[in-house]
């Protein structure tokens, strides 16, 4: 059984590649769009898109890990006294 920090983190990572895609998506349109306007830039490139992707998806997944395993060890009935 997973623990609710997997769970968590699962969804947060389906999510995020979600997002990814769809912002791959635009600026592959966006910026072919761009080069057909203009002479002097050939596109896209592809290996810059791909790490810079990557680079997005690591740094969205670690920053949506730390709160998720920081909210993990708290008890629930004392965050509920608290509020």
């Amino acid at each position: 059984e997973k623990t609710p920090l997997t769970r968590q983190l699962d969804q947060l990572t389906v999510l995020i590649t979600i997002m990814a895609a769809a912002a791959l998506v635009l600026i592959v349109v966006l910026s072919t769009r761009l080069a057909s306007l203009t002479r002097s830039w050939a596109g896209p490139d592809v290996r810059v898109l791909a790490t810079a992707a990557f680079a997005v998806l690591a740094v969205a997944v670690i920053a949506a890990y730390l709160p998720a395993r920081r909210a993990a060890r708290v008890d629930p009935m004392q965050a509920l006294r608290t509020e």
